[in-house]
């Protein structure tokens, strides 16, 4: 009779616990009338901000963080 082999649980390939930061912009555009059927408007600008956040993963891999963003844009007629 051979001896048992021990098992290991593998450790995590990936873990979601860690700090993050990062960043978005676009540019918006459209055509249209208005509420009273005025034709002529014309929106465009430029959209864009940033976040940053940490998140911890737990044993049961449930995820909890906490997150802060600023956002902001430029889109007129």
């Amino acid at each position: 009779m051979q001896p048992a082999i021990p098992t290991v649980a593998p450790a995590p390939v990936f873990s979601w616990t860690g700090f993050y930061i990062g960043g978005n912009a676009g540019y918006g555009w459209g055509s249209g009338q208005d509420a009273l059927g005025v034709a002529g408007i014309d929106p465009k600008g430029w959209l864009g901000g940033g976040q940053a956040g940490y998140n911890y993963q737990f044993a049961n891999n449930i995820v909890a963080g906490i997150e802060a963003d600023i956002q902001g844009g430029d889109v007129s007629a």
